[in-house]
């Protein structure tokens, strides 16, 4: 089975696709297009990732779901710039698996805005967007209080 059928089989590509890549005389590489832009291991573009109380958001968790699945609350860190770069446009979900609570923290420089300052997830199932605004500015929305 060929990439572009591989691809169907996984619905990630419907057959038009398929067929206007083809006539398009498009030539790509498979195999770097395939380690480079499509994961095969995994669902989640940036990789989904279970992390623990006072685990700090760094750059490899870009386009991430961090699943936190403990049952005691606990801390969820984004640092400024200077004790840890992570680029300006990054962004995450963290989403609280179990009945640990997640209280989003900064660390040194760094500033965060929510809305009406909400820093703590609301229970099970809750979802949060974390999004680097600017060097040291982070952003979090979502199921917060």
């Amino acid at each position: 089975m060929g990439y572009l059928e591989d691809l169907k089989t996984q619905e990630l590509i419907t057959d038009r696709e398929i067929e206007l890549r083809k006539d398009s005389n498009f030539n790509y590489d498979e195999q770097t297009y395939s380690d480079e832009h499509y994961n095969t291991d995994q669902d989640v573009m940036g990789g989904f990732n279970i992390v623990d109380d006072g685990y700090e958001i760094v750059e490899s968790d870009n386009n991430s779901v961090l699943s936190y699945d403990d049952f005691t609350d606990g801390d969820i860190v984004l640092s400024d710039n200077s004790t840890n770069a992570v680029s300006i446009g990054f962004r995450c979900k963290v989403i609280q698996v179990n009945d640990g609570l997640i209280t989003f923290q900064t660390s040194g420089s760094a500033t965060l805005k929510s809305l009406n300052g909400a820093v703590e997830t609301l229970g099970e199932g809750s979802m949060v967007d974390v999004i680097k605004i600017s060097t040291n500015g982070w952003l979090i929305s979502g199921d917060i209080s």
